[in-house]
């Protein structure tokens, strides 16, 4: 995903785990993003773009 948008790595992983879990601080980004499944993560990401971002 960094590369389609050119960002570093680092840039990302604060912003997706605020976006996934509601808070900036927690557990790593992979782990949490693993236990809450494909499925539930995209629900959320979409959920951030379609309610916050628009």
């Amino acid at each position: 995903m960094t590369d389609a948008v050119g960002l570093a790595q680092g840039k990302l992983n604060q912003p997706i785990r605020a976006a996934v879990t509601g808070i900036g601080i927690g557990a790593g980004i992979y782990e949490t993003l693993e236990l809450l499944g494909r499925e539930k993560t995209l629900k959320r990401l979409e959920h951030v773009s379609v309610n916050l971002l628009m």
